[in-house]
């Protein structure tokens, strides 16, 4: 989608739902910095695995479980995946301001910026924040993306295996019933 496109698109908008707009575009946002921080997870559970010369399901779940519930920040994954895969260093700033970004939209944006709600501008301001950091959030994980098939295919990660593994999760949460139960601050309970 073109950012002229986002922009009609809210300039059009019945200005009782704006509001609503700037945060649909806010969610995708922090959407795609999850859908990100989800990949460098990926990425370095992924290279521990292929470092083992056989793994059990339950190592991977350990292996996973210990990236997703680390202390460590995103921040310091990046340094481990930049050394780990070989990033170029125009890619690892590129990560990095992604990251700084990240951190800025999930911790402080509204509260620097709660003033912008005040003017037409400045809503529209931050439908343009939200838009173009998810352009750079896309573009950076599709360079991940990049360097973890080429890792997979040197370790012999095959995309067959990787599809394999996720139909096996989707089989097994497709048929669940998700109730009052259910605990969304925990993964996969």
């Amino acid at each position: 989608m073109e950012e002229q496109t986002i922009l009609d698109e809210f300039n059009d908008a019945d200005p009782t739902k704006k509001h609503i707009l700037i945060m649909a575009h806010f969610g995708r946002a922090v959407y795609y910095a999850q859908l990100l921080e989800q990949q460098c997870v990926n990425m370095l559970a992924i290279q521990e695995l292929c470092d083992k010369v056989s793994f059990t399901e339950e190592d991977v779940d350990e292996c996973f479980s210990k990236y997703d519930f680390s202390k460590k920040t995103l921040g310091a994954f990046s340094n481990i995946i930049a050394e780990s895969y070989n990033m170029n260093q125009v890619d690892i700033v590129e990560l990095k301001e992604v990251i700084q970004m990240r951190n800025h939209y999930t911790h402080s944006y509204f509260r620097f910026n709660d003033v912008l709600f005040h003017s037409e501008s400045g809503k529209l301001r931050m439908v343009k924040d939200f838009f173009r950091f998810t352009i750079k959030a896309k573009s950076i994980d599709v360079k991940l993306e990049s360097y973890a098939a080429q890792y997979n295919t040197m370790n012999h990660v095959t995309e067959e295996k990787i599809l394999s593994m996720m139909q096996s999760v989707k089989d097994e949460w497709s048929d669940k019933v998700i109730d009052e139960s259910y605990d969304s601050t925990k993964k996969n309970n």
